[in-house]
């Protein structure tokens, strides 16, 4: 699927796997930039119960696990579709999540929607409420 979608969207920037430390591994993209996560699919009802359960707070949710996300995929934003429709060629679900934002390098924001009730930032290891 990897190679497939390299070889038909020529603008495929990175591959993050969002594992340990979450959503702050998109600060490993090598590029002077961060990102806005405004559509984030529903999460998953064993996260809300890791959550619930263990009395985690939004915050170290978004650091530690990938609430449903295994793999965040940067393109051109005139790819995205493009790209879309190439992993669900192969049976994939794939959601356009967010967008690279230059003016914030280094950070990740994720703005409220569904799992988080507020604005969230990332910087370093840690997310905190904005």
């Amino acid at each position: 699927e990897a190679l497939d979608l390299l070889a038909r969207v020529g603008s495929v920037k990175a591959l993050v796997h969002i594992t340990g430390e979450g959503f702050l591994n998109l600060t490993r993209v090598a590029a002077d930039i961060g990102f806005v996560l405004d559509t984030l699919p529903e999460v998953p009802p064993i996260f809300t119960l890791i959550q619930q359960y263990g009395d985690v707070p939004v915050e170290e949710m978004f650091a530690v696990y990938n609430l449903g996300i295994g793999l965040c995929i940067v393109v051109d934003p005139a790819d995205a579709d493009a790209a879309i429709g190439v992993l669900a060629s192969h049976g994939r679900r794939a959601y356009r999540i967010g967008r690279a934002d230059a003016s914030i390098p280094d950070r990740i924001a994720i703005r409220a929607c569904g799992f988080a009730t507020g604005d969230l930032v990332g910087v370093g290891k840690k997310f905190q409420r904005v």
